[in-house]
C-alpha cells in the first residue's frame, strides 16, 4: 500500500472508455485503509490489507459508539449518553453498514458525519474557532467518504438559519458557522470527484444563501447600535429589496440546472421531491426505493416508541443542541421514509433520542413518591425491555448480516442447499477466459467480475455513465440479429446472466429485466419499445418480442429439457410453465452454467454461422 495514491485511468472497466478513477470514487475508504496499515507497519504490527479492511466497520461503529455518547452528554447528560451508546453499538440499522467484512462507504462515513455534528455543537456551545476547525476538517472527511456530504452541508445551514428564526442568534454561533462554511467548502474543493461542485452545484446553494444571510444579520446589528431609529428603518427598506432581489436570482439561477455550469445532484433532488420523475438508472436500485413500515420495526424495534418520548422530553428544556437534535431527527425520519438505504442516517438520531426518553422517565420514576410495592416493577420492566431488545438485534445480526451476499442458502428439492455458484462462476472466468477478454453483464456484478475474475467489464457498480450501462439494457433486450452488430462494435467475448428459476433465486436479470428495458429505451427510443415487452411474462403470455429477446434466450438455453419433480419439463419455479422452451442460439454459445443454473455464461462467436431466420 502505497502512501501516494496514483487515481489514474483504468481501462479494465467501462470498456472501451474506461474510468479516471480519481474523479468517479470518494476516495476516503481507501485513504484510511492506506493510513491504518501504514501506522501499524510503523509500530511493527503486521496485518494484511484484507483484514484491515475486513475490520474498518467494527472499528469506526465503535468510535461512533464513542461519539454518540459525547454528542449526547452534550445536549442532555451523562446518564442519557451511556443509554444512547449502548443501543447504538448493537442497533440493526447501524450494524447493517459496520459488520465485519461490510467494506463500503458507509461504515466510515457514519462515524465522520456523527463526529462533524459533535464537533459543530460543540463549537456553537463554546464559541470556540479550534471546535469550529475541526469540524470542518471532520467534514472534509465526511466529503471524501461518501456522497451523503449533501446532507451534512444542508443541515447544518437550515440548523443555523433556524436558530436565527428563533431568536437564538449568538457571536459564538456566527463564529462556528462561518469557519465551518469557509473551510468546509474550501476543503470540499480540494477532492477530485467534488471540485467546484462545491460552488456551482445548486445542492450547495443553501449554505452560501445562510452564509450571506448571517454576515447581513450581523451587519444589521452592528448598525442598529451605531444609528438612529429613523435612519435605521430607511437602510432596512434598502436591505428587504436587495433581499429579494437576491432571491429571486438565485432561485432563478438553481432553476437552470443544466445552463452555465450549474449542477444538481438527481438523488439529492428526488430526495426534495420524491414525486419528481426519477431517472430509472436510480430508481433501479433496491436501496433506493421507499422504505416500509416493517422496515423500520425490523432496525429500530422499541426506539419506534423510546424515541418521540425523548424528543418530548426535549421541548420541556430548549437549549440550541436540543434544537439541532430535533432537526436531525425531523429531517432524516423524512429522508429515511423515501430511500431505505437512508436508515441508517436516522439511526444516531433515534439511538440519541430513545437514550434521552429513557433516561428521563427513569429519573421521573424515581424522583416521585412511589409505593415500595411498586418501585420493583420498573427495574423488571426495564431489564425485559432491553434483553428482548438485546435478542432482537442479536438475531437480526445473526440471521441477515453475517453471511456473505455471494454465498447463500436456499431451499432446493426440500432440503437446504448451499449456493455456491457467484464465486464458481467468477473462478471459471479467472481460469478459463483469456486475460483479454471482455465480459458484458448488467451492472450489478461489474465490481464482483473485475475483482473475483480479474476480466474487463464494460459496466460496473460505479454508475457514472447512463448511455453505457443503457447500451448494456439495450443488448439484453434486443434480438440476437439486433444485439450482435453491437456486441461486436464493443469487442463483447462474453455475456453473463444470473438466472434463479431453477432454484428460486428471486435476485435475477429476469427480475431485473424491466429496468433494463426501461433504462434503455429512455436512451434509445426508436430502437427499444417498451410496450412490447407486455408485462414481461415468460409464461403462454409472453409477447413475441420478450420471448425473442436475448435476456430470455440466455437465461432459458437449454432450460426447456430440465424436469423438476411433480412438475413439466421448463418449469420455472418463480414464474411458472415458460412458453418457449426449444430454440437455437445462432449468434452466440454457451460456455458455463453453474451448478444450480444462478450464472451462466455464453461466448459471442467470432464468425457465426447465420441462417435464414433466427429463432
Amino acid at each position: 500500500v502505497s502512501t501516494q495514491s496514483t487515481w489514474g485511468f483504468d481501462d479494465r472497466v467501462w470498456y472501451p472508455l474506461g474510468r479516471h478513477v480519481g474523479h468517479t470514487v470518494y476516495p476516503g475508504l481507501m485513504i484510511t485503509v492506506s493510513w491504518i496499515y501504514n501506522v501499524l507497519e510503523i509500530i511493527r504490527i503486521p496485518i494484511s490489507v484484507k483484514n484491515i479492511c475486513v475490520f474498518t466497520g467494527p472499528l469506526f461503529a465503535s468510535i461512533t459508539v464513542l461519539i454518540t455518547y459525547f454528542m449526547t452528554k452534550e445536549i442532555w447528560d451523562v446518564p442519557s449518553g451511556l443509554i444512547a451508546s449502548c443501543l447504538i453499538a448493537i442497533a440493526p440499522g447501524y450494524i447493517s453498514r459496520s459488520m465485519a467484512g461490510g467494506y463500503d462507504n458507509e461504515c466510515i462515513a457514519i462515524t465522520a458525519m456523527m463526529l462533524t455534528f459533535y464537533t459543530f455543537l460543540k463549537s456553537v456551545n463554546l464559541g470556540n474557532l479550534l471546535w469550529a476547525c475541526l469540524s470542518s476538517v471532520s467534514f472534509l472527511y465526511m466529503v471524501t467518504s461518501w456522497g451523503g456530504y449533501i446532507y451534512i452541508i444542508n443541515v447544518i445551514p437550515l440548523y443555523v438559519l433556524l436558530l436565527v428564526l428563533m431568536g437564538r442568534y449568538s457571536h459564538r454561533l456566527y463564529v462556528s458557522y462561518c469557519t465551518f462554511y469557509i473551510l468546509g467548502t474550501l476543503m470540499c474543493m480540494l477532492v477530485p470527484f467534488v471540485g467546484f461542485q462545491a460552488v456551482l452545484s445548486s445542492t450547495h446553494f443553501g449554505s452560501h444563501a445562510v452564509f450571506l444571510m448571517i454576515q447581513v444579520h450581523s451587519l444589521i446589528k452592528f448598525v442598529k447600535s451605531n444609528m438612529s431609529q429613523s435612519s435605521f428603518i430607511y437602510l432596512m427598506k434598502l436591505v428587504v429589496y436587495g433581499i429579494i432581489a437576491s432571491i429571486v436570482l438565485i432561485g432563478v439561477i438553481a432553476s437552470m440546472e443544466y445552463i452555465a455550469g450549474v449542477q444538481s445532484t438527481t438523488r439529492f433532488l428526488t430526495l426534495l421531491n420524491p414525486h419528481s420523475d426519477k431517472i430509472p438508472i436510480i430508481s433501479s436500485v433496491a436501496e433506493h426505493q421507499a422504505t416500509s413500515w416493517p422496515s423500520y420495526y425490523f432496525d429500530l424495534q422499541y426506539m419506534m416508541l423510546l424515541a418521540p418520548i425523548g424528543l418530548y422530553y426535549t421541548l420541556c428544556r430548549m437549549t440550541d443542541g436540543v434544537v439541532f437534535l430535533l432537526l436531525i431527527a425531523c429531517t432524516s425520519v423524512y429522508f429515511s421514509g423515501i430511500m431505505v438505504r437512508l436508515m441508517i442516517v436516522l439511526t444516531p438520531s433515534v439511538c440519541i433520542a430513545s437514550g434521552i426518553g429513557i433516561s428521563t422517565f427513569l429519573k421521573m420514576c424515581y424522583s416521585q413518591t412511589m409505593d415500595k410495592l411498586y418501585q420493583p416493577i420498573i427495574p423488571c420492566i426495564s431489564l425485559f425491555t432491553a434483553a428482548f431488545y438485546v435478542i432482537h438485534c442479536t438475531w437480526v445480526a445473526t440471521e441477515f448480516y453475517s453471511s456473505p451476499s455471494i454465498v447463500m442458502y436456499a431451499n432446493v428439492d426440500g432440503k437446504q442447499t448451499l449456493l455456491d455458484d457467484f464465486r464458481e462462476g467468477f473462478a471459471w472466468l479467472s481460469q478459463n477466459v483469456p486475460d483479454d477478454a471482455k465480459i458484458a453483464s448488467w451492472w450489478d456484478y461489474g465490481y464482483q467480475i473485475s475483482s473475483m475474475a480479474n476480466r474487463t467489464t464494460l459496466v460496473d457498480n460505479n454508475t457514472w455513465n447512463n448511455t453505457h450501462i443503457a447500451t448494456i439494457g439495450r443488448i439484453m433486450a434486443s434480438s440476437e440479429k439486433d444485439a450482435y452488430p453491437i456486441l461486436r462494435k464493443l469487442d463483447v467475448d462474453y455475456l453473463l446472466v444470473i438466472f434463479g428459476g431453477h432454484v428460486g433465486y428471486s435476485s435475477d436479470d429476469i427480475n431485473k429485466f424491466p429496468w433494463m428495458v426501461k433504462i434503455s429505451a429512455g436512451v434509445f427510443p426508436n430502437s427499444i419499445n417498451e410496450h412490447a415487452f407486455g408485462s414481461f411474462e415468460v409464461t403462454e403470455s409472453g409477447t413475441a418480442t420478450m420471448l425473442n429477446s436475448m435476456m430470455y434466450k440466455m437465461c432459458y438455453h437449454g432450460f426447456g429439457k430440465v424436469q423438476k419433480e411433480g412438475k413439466p419439463v421448463g418449469f420455472d419455479v418463480l414464474r411458472g410453465d415458460i412458453k418457449r422452451k426449444n430454440f437455437t442460439l445462432r449468434t452466440i454459445e454457451e460456455a458455463y452454467t453453474s451448478e444450480h443454473w444462478i450464472v451462466r455464461i455464453y461466448k459471442v462467436k467470432q464468425d457465426p454461422n447465420h441462417g435464414p431466420t433466427y429463432d
